[in-house]
């Protein structure tokens, strides 16, 4: 059984108490020791970061209570040279020991949490962006509708003022002139609509 866990390529810790009695080798790597016997001894909760501790202890409550499998934890561990590690923990109890005596699987997910988070602040970068491209369009909509509606306001009113001093005019020489001016001003003002 000891050759099995040794060989496994992932992190295994088997604790009596929360003392470490036995640690493979992808565990003794997993927290940086230079030898099996940095680990062996030490309770396993001075090698979680402080805010995994409580969730550990009272998940290796559970697993030396009940039958059921606890659920896996993700959280972390402290290293020895004091650098943190996501990790998930799988918890369970060793039958025939006393009710005392758990083995843990760790594997290492700190790449993995790593480009999530990466990921979900791409994600809010490009939500951002996108939101950002909605405003500006919205803003040239609204730009494009006020200049078109003071243009066409003022052409308008131009128009209109020309219209009723025509009506004024006597000769039919001016009138004919104004005329033209106005339908060319009319022409203009469907250009720049369909502009």
């Amino acid at each position: 059984m000891r050759a099995v866990f040794e060989l496994a390529p992932v992190a295994t810790w088997i604790t009596d108490g929360d003392g470490v009695v036995f640690a493979n080798r992808a565990c003794v790597a997993l927290f940086g020791a230079a030898e099996r016997e940095a680990l062996i001894g030490r309770s396993i909760y001075g090698l979680l970061a402080p805010e995994s501790r409580e969730a550990v202890r009272q998940t290796v409550a559970q697993a030396l209570q009940a039958e059921a499998l606890p659920p896996t934890l993700h959280e972390r561990i402290a290293r020895l040279d004091g650098r943190l590690r996501d990790v998930v923990i799988a918890v369970a109890s060793l039958p025939d020991h006393g009710r005392t005596v758990v083995q843990m699987v760790i594997t290492d997910v700190t790449e993995r949490a790593r480009e999530s988070r990466e990921l979900e602040r791409s994600r809010r970068d490009l939500r951002r962006l996108s939101a950002s491209m909605v405003q500006a369009r919205e803003d040239e909509r609204r730009r494009i509708a006020r200049e078109l509606h003071d243009e066409l306001g003022q052409r308008l009113t131009a128009l209109k003022m020309e219209l009723s001093s025509l009506g004024g005019e006597t000769s039919g020489s001016t009138r004919a002139g104004r005329i033209d001016a106005m339908i060319e001003m009319v022409d203009d003002t469907v250009a720049t609509v369909r502009r």
